[in-house]
């Protein structure tokens, strides 16, 4: 009954959505005048002269595309006065994105840029309903946005431990969770240990498991890995909660990541989502190898700052009810509102949003794969700078400043940090490589240097934690450029190839 009233509540925005796709135009003018009307009643937007009366074409002449370091002032100054209108109307929830703990980002979460997510979350449940029923029985598992363990318990920001649930109305999120195998109260644990172990002593004890549902498909392999792992631990809770047949079950298992125990262990799995684009394919394909007893569905292009795309009939249309987008085409450099994407089309999406952000770029290359009706569906394709293997977001701005703090420390001279993605089996985990010119029995100090560099960043070190990356190794040579081009491609006589500070490991 839960799950038909939760389903039946997505009913009303997936309707709207249907609709909305019909006429992407105009829908997506009637937003760029809501978010006008919110900003002009701000500082920001009387400061700038953001009026009801722009047009689209007005915001783009007269506004600048926008990232970051444009808005960490402003947002300081809302955290400051979270009842004040800064740049939205009041706010007291901030979301953490990547960045290390001097330079982490927090996003602005007031009530007009969550009504804005639920406009993309409604209907993209709901369509999940349709397409695969069997969601609508038993426990699911929604991983929750883990926070590192120097954020718990700190009190910064709405919540203590994450809770992806919490982008849902009240209402939606109360309902939901009555069918949660984890709950948002495992997430506020005191480690991030004690956390994922509790995880998987849940998630062993739920029979009818029916939704696995995870961003990074590395950190849902990391589930199954840390249940094979702790499979005695977990089974003696399992004992002691009186579930002696599923104990039993775990004993019985030698630990070997196989799809057989996994179907027994979980009869009534119906869907499994996680990334599956860019550098995330490849383990995507493997846990869904593992748990062939569900269907297996990618993820939109979601943000902290903004939604993109939603899974949607097959497909992953554009969240035309959502922001007001923009997208620079990264052939020609011509900015393009959402109605004048052409099919084939490599685009950088910049947004508008409920946090009073204006212009945003996010750093992603998308493709415009097909089109419902006149919405364009997008595919993420890679980040436009620095790499992201798992979610820990390193740009080359980060990159570089690590760098430097390495070869302060060590007689070295850093060439590259190279983003190895591992086997894509399940039998490596992806890591970083630092390449570097020096001594080769500086390899082991330069390896441990970068490593603890690296883990003050925020996402990395998440991800470390999670078990989700390898620690990074060093390569230290004499003469370490033939060796930077070979792992990189290209050739190294070329006068127009720039050494980047991060970029991803190609196998000779």
């Amino acid at each position: 009954m839960v799950h038909l009233l939760h389903t039946t509540a997505q009913l009303p925005g997936h309707a709207r959505f249907v609709r909305a796709m019909e006429d992407v135009e105009s829908v997506q003018r009637q937003v760029l005048g809501e978010l006008l009307a919110a900003s002009e009643r701000t500082e920001f937007g009387s400061g700038h002269g953001l009026s009801r009366s722009w047009s689209a074409e007005d915001v783009a002449s007269r506004l600048p595309v926008t990232t970051w370091t444009d808005w960490e002032a402003w947002v300081k100054r809302q955290q400051a006065q979270p009842t004040g209108h800064v740049l939205c109307a009041g706010c007291r929830r901030f979301e953490p994105t990547s960045g290390s703990t001097a330079q982490r980002k927090w996003i602005p979460y007031p009530a007009a840029q969550l009504a804005q997510f639920d406009r993309a979350s409604s209907p993209w449940l709901y369509d999940l309903a349709r397409l695969h029923p069997g969601i609508l029985r038993g426990r699911h598992y929604w991983s929750l946005s883990w926070l590192p363990d120097e954020l718990r318990n700190t009190g910064t920001g709405a919540r203590q431990a994450g809770d992806d649930l919490q982008l849902l109305p009240w209402w939606k999120r109360r309902l939901l969770s009555a069918v949660m195998a984890v709950t948002q109260d495992v997430a506020r644990l005191s480690s991030v240990d004690d956390t994922m172990f509790e995880t998987v002593v849940r998630l062993a004890s739920a029979s009818d498991l029916s939704v696995i549902s995870v961003w990074s498909p590395t950190f849902g392999i990391e589930v199954l890995r840390r249940l094979a792992r702790e499979r005695e631990r977990v089974a003696e809770r399992l004992s002691r909660g009186g579930l002696p047949v599923r104990a039993g079950l775990l004993r019985s298992w030698d630990g070997t990541l196989d799809a057989s125990f996994f179907r027994e262990l979980w009869p009534d799995l119906s869907l499994v989502s996680a990334w599956d684009t860019g550098s995330s394919a490849g383990w995507a394909r493997s846990l869904a190898a593992l748990l062939p007893q569900a269907a297996f569905q990618g993820k939109g292009v979601w943000a902290t700052e903004g939604v993109v795309t939603i899974p949607f009939r097959g497909r992953y249309p554009l969240a035309v009810r959502s922001h007001f987008y923009e997208f620079r085409c990264l052939s020609s450099g011509r900015f393009l509102p959402a109605w004048r994407l052409e099919l084939g089309m490599e685009v950088q999406p910049i947004l508008s949003t409920g946090s009073g952000f204006w212009r945003y770029a996010l750093e992603d290359r998308l493709e415009v794969t097909d089109f419902l009706g006149p919405t364009p569906c997008l595919r993420f394709v890679s980040r436009l700078s620095g790499t992201d293997l798992v979610g820990e977001k390193l740009d080359a701005g980060i990159v570089s400043r690590i760098l430097e703090d390495v070869q302060r420390e060590i007689p070295i001279q850093c060439v590259s940090l190279l983003a190895r993605p591992g086997a894509g089996d399940g039998t490596g985990l992806p890591h970083y490589v630092l390449l570097a010119g020096g001594k080769p029995e500086l390899t082991l100090a330069a390896a441990e240097a970068v490593e603890r560099h690296l883990a003050a960043v925020h996402h990395y070190g998440l991800a470390r934690q999670l078990h989700q990356l390898g620690p990074a190794s060093a390569l230290v040579l004499e003469d370490p450029l033939p060796e930077y081009f070979r792992r990189t491609g290209g050739d190294a006589a070329s006068g127009s190839r720039k050494i980047e500070p991060v970029v991803r490991w190609k196998e000779p």
